[in-house]
This record gives C-alpha cells, sequence and structure tokens, in this order.
C-alpha cells in the first residue's frame, strides 16, 4: 500500500490499517517510498563515466563495474551468497546524487581527472556532448 502522509486521509487509512495488523499480531514492513533517479540525473551520470572511459579507456560497462565494487553499499546487493552489481534505474535521487559525487570525487582524487559539475553541464551542454562524441564515448 503506497500512502501519502501529506495527505491526512491517507494517514487515516494508514493508521486504520497499522491498528489491523497489530490487532493481528501481525508481521508487516512499513519504508519510505523515494523517488527514482531522474532522466536529467542519468544523462548527468552517463557524461560523467564518458569522462572517465575517455580517459581511462575503459569501456561503459567495466567503468559501472569498477565503480560498484568501489561503491559496495551503494551498488551491489546479494542474493544466495553472489555479489551482483545494481543498475542505476533502482537508485533513488538521493542515492544517484551520492553516486555522481563518489564518481567525480574519486575520479580527481585517484586519477586526476576532471569531470565537468552538472552546472557546467547545462552551461556547456551542447559542447560537452559532442568532445564525448569526437572522444568515441558519447
Amino acid at each position: 500500500m503506497l500512502l501519502d502522509f501529506g495527505n491526512s486521509f491517507d494517514v487515516s487509512k494508514a493508521r486504520a490499517y497499522l491498528e489491523k495488523l497489530i490487532e493481528k499480531k501481525c508481521r508487516a514492513e512499513i519504508k519510505q517510498s523515494r523517488e527514482k533517479r531522474t532522466l536529467n540525473q542519468n544523462s548527468y551520470l552517463h557524461v560523467c563515466l564518458g569522462y572517465f572511459c575517455a580517459e581511462t579507456g575503459y569501456t561503459l560497462d567495466e567503468s559501472k563495474e569498477l565503480f560498484s565494487h568501489q561503491l559496495p553499499d551503494l551498488m551491489r546487493y546479494e542474493k544466495n551468497g553472489v555479489s551482483f552489481r545494481k543498475s542505476t534505474a533502482e537508485l533513488d535521487t538521493k542515492q544517484m546524487t551520492v553516486l555522481i559525487d563518489k564518481i567525480r570525487e574519486m575520479a580527481m582524487e585517484q586519477l586526476g581527472i576532471y569531470i565537468p559539475t552538472s552546472q557546467e553541464y547545462l552551461i556547456n551542454q551542447f559542447q560537452i556532448n559532442r568532445e564525448l562524441q569526437l572522444m568515441g564515448v558519447g
């Protein structure tokens, strides 16, 4: 059941439902629902990865795999004792922001690769996309 606690009707509905579950002594999970990553975030992530790929020679898939190992709490999950890489489509907006910030930070600190900020990308989007195409990663 997806509820909006900013809506008084949904708050009443949630309280009534919770009371029923308590009476039945059920097990339940309540978790906050977050917005999935935005298309703008996804586009900018690919710009960041594009710069990283151009400078390191890694493919896009190899870069995603590399960052998933460097950021396992954010980018990996385990199933039946085996670790797998999460798709960025599974990330919410906050997690995607953390991922992008970490990619930019790690690229600069570990390899000296400067990746434009999102503001720089918005201002110079055409030029940056053209550069990435010329480098063969856009």
